[in-house]
């Protein structure tokens, strides 16, 4: 629903937002009316009622891409295309979310100014010891003797960002959330990804708002 109050918001027009199954039926009814549409549901379930009740899964009006763990033949079209799919592993989900910078904006300006040469530089070597898999932190050292304070700053921060995602995503319960719950699933992982950039908690904070948001969503 929220793609067609973002995109289509004209097919909801004088529907309460909490009138989830009158949302439903006017979303089902646009489908039907309207062609070249793509409709992408992630982990689906037998008990995903927007799925199979209020998207028209025979009509040939449109198309609908489902990733599911479950054996879905049965409630599906007979011209569905089936194709098996091997899950993301927890290091490339882990390497996806290093790319997508999830802790740049997780660094305060106290943290800057109050951190000192010897703790970053301390931190960054203690990296150096681990066996997680991702690559240790280096520390950078002062390109001169009388640094400005900007360039300080920046250079600062910048280690003290990959310390804290070294932290974070090298911490064992994170694994483990990757395997249980996101299983893999690339749009899933992408995501958490984003979850975890918005908000300013810590990953087992995030991972809760994510099991708790999943858990909803899978049963409308």
């Amino acid at each position: 629903m929220d793609a067609f109050y973002i995109y289509h918001r004209q097919v909801l027009a004088g529907i309460q937002e909490d009138d989830v199954d009158g949302c439903l039926v006017a979303i089902r009814t646009w489908l039907e009316s309207n062609a070249n549409w793509l409709i992408m549901v992630e982990d689906a379930t037998r008990e995903c009622r927007a799925l199979f009740e209020y998207v028209p899964l025979k009509a040939s009006v449109g198309r609908l891409l489902i990733t599911t763990k479950e054996d879905l033949e049965k409630e599906l079209p007979e011209r569905t295309h089936f194709e098996p799919l091997t899950g993301l592993s927890a290091r490339s989900i882990i390497e996806s979310w290093q790319k997508m910078n999830i802790y740049s904006n997780k660094i305060t300006k106290q943290q800057i100014d109050s951190s000192t040469e010897t703790d970053l530089e301390t931190r960054c070597l203690a990296t150096r010891s681990s066996v997680v898999g991702l690559s240790p932190v280096e520390y950078v050292k002062p390109s001169k003797s009388k640094e400005k304070s900007k360039a300080r700053r920046k250079r600062r921060r910048d280690m003290l960002v990959q310390l804290l995602e070294y932290d974070e995503l090298t911490k064992p319960e994170l694994k483990c959330f990757i395997e249980d719950e996101l299983h893999g699933l690339p749009l899933t992982a992408r995501l958490c990804g984003h979850l975890i950039k918005e908000q300013k908690g810590k990953i087992y904070c995030v991972a809760s708002c994510f099991l708790s948001r999943h858990a909803t969503q899978k049963h409308l």
